[in-house]
């Protein structure tokens, strides 16, 4: 292992895996094991370098809700849902949300890509030789997908005119469960679009960003009948 892994695993092992969904006594044990064998000082680029594979992890998984043990997809969603209702509550235009929607998206295909082969590079010693699969694309602690898609999701509320503040809350839930909906189920396009930009930060986003639209459409929907 280098001396970069070491430090970051080190970090690693502090930080982000007592919220890792496969922390267990193993993890453990090899976390002391890797903080025993750590020897020398850290450099300032050392320090620089984990800090910022740090970040890449965080904003990844939205903001650490992808490292939970179960549902971390569900949670950045929920996220993502708590600060719409923030801003209803301030009252701010569309473009407000429509400009952090995009920039979930632009972030997205700046970091995700880059975080996932820092998953894979930390995980990879605590997996034996059957688990090889772990390296792959779209792992669970990557959520950043999901809360761009409930951003998504819920656009209509600040472009339908009209609407009351009891009825954007009413849609923005509506949001949420028909983007979960959408994303769960993959309907077509959604896989065919993913395998073809399989493996790149692009095909991690478009699968959520085509679930945000079509649940777009449906908060759209409702909103002209009822």
């Amino acid at each position: 292992m280098s001396s970069k892994k070491n430090t970051l695993s080190f970090v690693y092992i502090l930080t982000i895996t007592p919220l890792h969904a496969s922390f267990d006594e193993h993890s453990l044990h090899e976390g002391v094991r890797i903080m025993t064998i750590f020897w020398g000082i850290p450099t300032l680029r050392n320090i620089c370098e984990w800090a910022t594979e740090l970040v890449y992890l965080f904003l990844a998984s939205t903001f650490g809700a992808g490292f939970v043990r179960k549902g971390g997809e569900l949670l950045s969603s929920c996220v993502a849902l708590v600060g719409q209702f923030v801003l209803l509550w301030l009252g701010v235009d569309w473009y407000i949300p429509f400009g952090i929607t995009l920039g979930s998206f632009a972030l997205g295909l700046a970091i995700i890509a880059r975080a996932e082969r820092i998953n894979v590079d930390l995980n990879t010693p605590y997996v034996g030789a059957q688990e090889e699969s772990i390296v792959r694309y779209n792992q669970p602690e990557t959520t950043l997908d999901e809360f761009h898609g409930q951003l998504l999701a819920g656009m209509p509320v600040w472009i339908l005119p009209g609407l009351m503040l009891n009825e954007q809350v009413g849609l923005l839930v509506s949001a949420l469960l028909w983007f979960r909906l959408f994303d769960t189920a993959k309907l077509w396009p959604i896989k065919v679009v993913e395998k073809r930009w399989y493996g790149t930060s692009f095909g991690i986003l478009v699968d959520d960003t085509i679930a945000g639209l079509s649940a777009a459409g449906m908060v759209v929907v409702i909103s002209l009948l009822f």
